[in-house]
């Protein structure tokens, strides 16, 4: 690979980086005295990697879920979930 096509992708994720956070292309365009046509030339979005085992499937089966307030069984709870629970109880009442 050679040292251009390296110095392209690192400068495109550079980019795609400052993208994210909330920059646009003139802006930078203006902070790097470049016009921005010229920029957007330059940028070739870089392909993000997935997240190993990450939750694919969705939260809530029936769409009207997801402005209800999630209902909690005590057999559901882990023991440190009951215990913190139990001993706010007795620290409160």
């Amino acid at each position: 690979m050679s040292s251009i096509k390296r110095s392209s992708e690192w400068f495109s994720s550079l980019i795609q980086e400052l993208l994210i956070e909330g920059y646009t292309i003139p802006e930078l365009a203006e902070q790097w005295e470049l016009d921005s046509i010229y920029l957007c030339q330059l940028y070739k979005p870089v392909p993000v990697k997935p997240i190993p085992n990450y939750k694919r499937e969705a939260y809530y089966n029936n769409e009207w879920d997801y402005g209800s307030t999630p209902v909690y069984k005590w057999e559901d709870i882990s023991k440190e979930e009951k215990d913190f629970y139990v001993n706010n109880l007795k620290k409160n009442n």
